[in-house]
């Protein structure tokens, strides 16, 4: 179930894709340059809440509980983001602009803080001699349903005008992202 949360948040992710749908994005939203590399810059960001929160995640004694708040803090946004675009993307432009940065980089907080509690949880999951194989084939069936992903983007993007299509691929994300919760919670982590 673990490996079908990666490959199922890998295909969420290449519909709100921080290196193409992002950018695009933001380029509708601003002709400045800076706004849209900002985007890429702000993902990796993603790396720095880790140093901070690996001390506290240690010494929980249970990391599901855990993992299931902040990833859920995690995928929200991207629910917001399918609201919000028609809504705001041609009335108030600027202000969905700062939108789409400060929820984007909830997002990416809220990765950057469950990640270790999220790899602790899987080490206590998966016997060792088993891991190399986990992340080789949810890796790779995630790099597959990416793909897909990225070709299901891209039909939306062509189908509809600028904003629906946007607004659609966020919707697709949080539901492929809440699909991957799911398996989460079917998750079972083993007594100490």
């Amino acid at each position: 179930v673990m490996g079908l949360d990666i490959s199922l948040f890998v295909l969420a992710l290449s519909f709100a894709s921080t290196y193409g749908i992002l950018p695009l994005f933001v380029s509708h939203l601003s002709d400045s340059n800076l706004a849209v590399g900002a985007i890429p810059a702000l993902r990796a960001a993603a790396l720095l809440p880790p140093i901070f929160v690996a001390g506290i995640i240690e010494r929980l004694r249970r990391k599901k509980p855990f993992v299931v708040w902040v990833t859920l803090v995690e995928r929200l946004p991207y629910l917001a983001l399918a609201v919000a675009t028609p809504l705001l993307a041609t009335t108030r432009p600027t202000t969905l602009l700062w939108l789409v940065y400060a929820l984007i980089a909830l997002t990416i907080f809220a990765a950057g803080v469950a990640t270790p509690a999220w790899i602790d949880l899987l080490a206590r999951m998966l016997p060792a001699d088993w891991r190399g194989r986990f992340f080789g084939l949810s890796s790779a069936l995630g790099g597959l349903f990416g793909v897909a992903g990225s070709a299901g983007a891209a039909v939306l993007l062509a189908r509809y005008d600028w904003v629906t299509g946007v607004a659609l691929c966020f919707a697709a994300a949080f539901v492929f992202l809440m699909l991957s919760f799911f398996f989460i919670l079917l998750g079972r982590e083993p007594a100490e």
